[in-house]
């Protein structure tokens, strides 16, 4: 990445030691979108840092760009979450770089509004329309390719399309949607009807337009190849929609999604830390808790330079039902086994970094000769487990778990 010398596009998210409000110690993990590759992480003691702990993850964002930049990087975009603190700092201190949104903590906020109403008895007809919701919210993020009003309109015509009206003229989302309404409902636009667009609390309704995007992007009227029914606008499901669709600070995420979808990487790689590498039910101190990191990301990009290089291959699927989305049944990937033969080089490394620095030690007579013996006799058995060690180490990869949902 340095040797190229173009800008680069990076996300970052923090995960904390524990699962509670306990929290001792933060890392902020920086990922290059185009390659998936770990390229930097700042692990932070709150002790040493001296701050309340909320304050960790923006002072690991900072740290973790100050590096980078210090190394000749030139960064375009970084995607993180939306704390309002990392918002502010990027704001005053790195203005230069365009800060943009993770849209999986949006779209999973939208969705648990979603699925909340599904559970109604009076949401029958909206549980069809549920997950395809969602799907073309997600279809917004990645096909507007960082033009946050083009994504305000793909995401907003949901709406339009939820009642059937798949054209429409241009105008602003409340006056458009007030037609809409009026034309599912076969009434005069100039009469009132309950849940009118018009009267929607909020600013950005009735300031956004709609420009570019004035008909669904499908070819064939739905109405032909219908598979749920229309909503009707009147209906308190709809309402729920509505609300959730064109409320201030959802329009204004909008405008700062990251087609880049990479934090979504960077939540398997935490699950890999703390499934395997880095338990949150265990105290590590600052080093032990650098460490495991580190090691986590040895183990993480191994296996993405894997897939890059064709060397690890996807070798069929698996259908799972995810909490995530409500139970329903998601396609995961399988890929051929992981290649661990640099845990063993390491791991080998460290054992004979062991021998050498315990022959210094004897040699400088530091040990009396009762214990001299007895580390002779145990140097003994270290080389065996070197001369044995692919036999010895094999059984510590058989519980080595990953999180495939990137």
């Amino acid at each position: 990445m340095e040797q190229k010398k173009e800008p680069v596009n990076i996300a970052a998210d923090g995960q904390y030691d524990t699962r509670g409000f306990s929290a001792l110690m933060c890392c902020v993990t920086v990922m290059d979108t185009a390659t998936r590759l770990i390229v930097n992480t700042v692990c932070l003691d709150k002790n040493e840092e001296k701050c309340p702990s909320t304050n960790l993850e923006r002072r690991g964002v900072e740290k973790a760009l100050r590096q980078l930049i210090d190394k000749g990087l030139q960064i375009k975009t970084l995607t993180t979450d939306r704390s309002k603190s990392v918002i502010a700092m990027m704001a005053s201190k790195f203005p230069a770089i365009t800060h943009m949104y993770d849209p999986w903590h949006l779209i999973k906020g939208v969705a648990a509004i979603l699925r909340k109403e599904c559970k109604n008895a009076r949401a029958k007809s909206f549980k069809d329309w549920c997950q395809a919701l969602l799907n073309q919210l997600w279809y917004s993020v990645t096909s507007a390719k960082g033009n946050g009003s083009l994504c305000q309109q793909y995401a907003v015509s949901s709406l339009l399309h939820s009642m059937g009206i798949h054209v429409w003229e241009g105008g602003k989302f409340s006056k458009v949607l007030h037609e809409g309404q009026a034309r599912a409902l076969c009434v005069d636009t100039e009469e009132a009807f309950p849940n009118d667009p018009l009267e929607l609390p909020g600013k950005f309704v009735h300031e956004i337009e709609f420009k570019e995007y004035l008909k669904c992007g499908h070819e064939h009227p739905f109405t032909e190849t219908a598979t749920k029914s229309i909503l009707c606008p009147l209906s308190k499901s709809y309402n729920v929609l509505q609300k959730a669709y064109t409320n201030d600070n959802f329009l204004n995420d909008l405008m700062h999604l990251s087609p880049e979808l990479a934090t979504s990487s960077l939540e398997g790689f935490h699950g890999l830390v703390s499934n395997v590498y880095r338990s949150k039910n265990h105290y590590y101190n600052l080093a032990g808790f650098t460490n495991r990191t580190k090691l986590a990301v040895l183990h993480y990009n191994h296996n993405v330079f894997a897939e890059i290089n064709g060397t690890r291959k996807v070798i069929g699927t698996l259908q799972l039902k995810a909490k995530h989305r409500g139970g329903d049944t998601v396609t995961k990937k399988r890929k051929t086994p992981p290649d661990f033969t640099w845990k063993k080089h390491l791991i080998s490394e460290v054992v004979n970094a062991y021998e050498i620095q315990l022959d210094v030690l004897l040699k400088e007579g530091i040990f009396d000769s009762d214990y001299h013996e007895e580390m002779e006799e145990e140097t003994e058995e270290i080389v065996d487990f070197d001369i044995n060690i692919d036999e010895r180490i094999d059984h510590l990869f058989d519980s080595d778990v990953e999180n495939e949902d990137s």
